[in-house]
């Protein structure tokens, strides 16, 4: 069996995450599993808190593969798309997520 976890929480209200866990039986079945989890969690919490900058962790048979957080923009707006990418990253590839770099 190959365990997946996600965890996913605001900066806002650090005590109400949401802890998703299971087991699938390849690799592949894992990395969805975790990933559509992770996509949902981030949905939920962006329904609840718009606002608030959402932190998200993927792990993968004890490999984490997202670590991450979004931002806010010039004008407030939080970033979610791009963290929602870095999730559906994880789950269509199983690999850990890097971003492109930024020059500021």
């Amino acid at each position: 069996m190959i365990c997946w976890s996600i965890t996913a929480h605001t900066n806002t209200h650090l005590d109400n995450g949401i802890l998703d866990a299971g087991a699938e039986t390849t690799y592949t079945d894992a990395h969805h599993a975790a990933g559509d989890a992770a996509l949902a969690a981030l949905a939920d919490l962006v329904d609840q808190e718009p606002h608030a900058i959402p932190f998200l962790s993927i792990s993968i048979d004890d490999n984490p593969l997202l670590l991450a957080c979004t931002s806010k923009d010039e004008h407030g707006n939080v970033d979610h798309a791009a963290l929602a990418a870095a999730a559906t990253h994880v789950r269509d590839t199983g690999t850990a997520y890097t971003p492109e770099p930024t020059l500021y």
